[in-house]
């Protein structure tokens, strides 16, 4: 073998031993980037629900059996807001109609030391929804149950919003800051009330644009 050919082949080697050093290396980093990728990942979560809903320790079931009687089937989307010195007031979704009670004030009546739910008999105002705006908000709002991480909030005086979607448990905020996920969501509920008070077809049809556009801008992807 001449001097040229056995500098070719040991230049092949090196050449080759290189792409092996490589592809070996590359080969082992992929598991490192996959786990860093997955860590990021779940940061970034913890980041987006971090000052989101909490989620229910416990859930005062009174109110959904009492507003469930007034209802023609069960709600897919429940919203209940609990003021601390005014009527609650909840919000129910059945099919394409969206139901607003108010409450009677004060939510509870003594006897003999014994409270017992005030049930005279609510103010109720129905409106319609779109289906598209109501699968959009129970698609957010089940993900935002499932994923509340806020810790429970250190309060006294204010309003608390409870949110249920059939099936997917519960959550709630309590006066949320208007910039913080929670109060995002929570705006959902003061959209909806709205949805509930208006008359006028062209004002139902725009206000339910809004709360789709809305819902839609606050999922997770």
């Amino acid at each position: 073998m001449n001097r040229r050919n056995s500098t070719f082949t040991w230049q092949r080697v090196v050449l080759f031993a290189a792409l092996f050093a490589c592809i070996s290396f590359g080969a082992a980093a992929i598991p490192l980037i996959q786990q860093a990728l997955k860590t990021h990942e779940v940061e970034r979560i913890n980041s987006i629900y971090a000052n989101g809903l909490t989620k229910c320790a416990a859930h005062n079931k009174e109110v959904d059996a009492f507003v469930q009687s007034y209802l023609p089937g069960n709600a897919i989307i429940s919203i209940d807001a609990f003021p601390t010195f005014s009527g609650a007031r909840a919000i129910r979704i059945v099919g394409e109609d969206l139901y607003l009670f108010e409450l009677a004030s004060p939510q509870y009546n003594v006897s003999n030391g014994v409270p017992a739910l005030n049930e005279a008999t609510p103010k109720v105002l129905k409106t319609h929804i779109t289906s598209q705006t109501s699968l959009e908000l129970a698609t957010l709002l089940a993900s935002d149950i499932d994923s509340a991480r806020a810790p429970e909030p250190m309060a006294i005086d204010g309003t608390t919003y409870v949110f249920q979607v059939l099936g997917q448990g519960c959550a709630f905020s309590w006066s949320p800051s208007p910039d913080s996920r929670a109060g995002k969501i929570t705006s959902l509920f003061h959209m909806l009330a709205k949805q509930a008070s208006l008359t006028k077809a062209t004002d139902i049809a725009a206000n339910d644009q809004a709360i789709y556009t809305a819902s839609k801008a606050l999922v997770v992807n």
